[in-house]
């Protein structure tokens, strides 16, 4: 292991829901791959199925997740294995509280991307369920999402290509 990468980070991917936090994710972790760096993607899509199934969308268990997902990136990082999160974690304070908890470098990424621009995409079909009402306290529609307002690095992903937003991520990580 060399001293690149040595210190144990945590990239915490932020973000509306089709922003392409999980793209990232999964991108970077293929990345990781290649370079020899053990990663593992923490997506909350599969962790609401998983270790917080037991979770609504409320305030509160919104903030039970991400310091759910907190206290799991601590097990990875003492296996020395860099956990990649897509999370949208709407709430400032819920990141500062998982930065608070996690025993390691806190990458927090902002995965800037127009509402209109993630409504397009749409790849769960989430937004055209939520214009149809059948899904209430949606994130950045019905429910508030937090911009971050110091983040580690924020990625506009509009217009932008997912390797050179991943060559990002890359460059930030060699300089930790």
């Amino acid at each position: 292991m060399t001293i690149l990468h040595s210190k144990k980070v945590v990239f915490w991917l932020t973000g509306l829901s089709g922003a392409g936090k999980t793209t990232l994710a999964q991108t970077l972790h293929s990345y990781f791959k290649i370079m020899h760096v053990p990663s593992y993607v923490i997506d909350g899509d599969e962790i609401r199925k998983s270790i917080c199934a037991d979770l609504s969308f409320s305030e509160s268990a919104r903030s039970e997740n991400a310091r759910r997902v907190s206290h799991l990136c601590n097990m990875f990082l003492d296996s020395h294995i860099v956990p990649i999160v897509s999370l949208i974690t709407p709430k400032a304070e819920d990141r500062y509280k998982a930065k608070e908890i996690i025993k390691g470098v806190f990458v927090e990424v902002y995965v800037e991307c127009p509402i209109e621009t993630c409504a397009e995409r749409d790849p769960k079909g989430l937004y055209k369920r939520v214009t149809n009402g059948e899904i209430l306290n949606f994130t950045g529609i019905s429910a508030e999402y937090e911009i971050p307002q110091n983040p580690s690095l924020t990625l506009h992903t509009k217009d932008a290509k997912i390797g050179d937003c991943v060559e990002q991520l890359l460059e930030y990580w060699k300089t930790l």
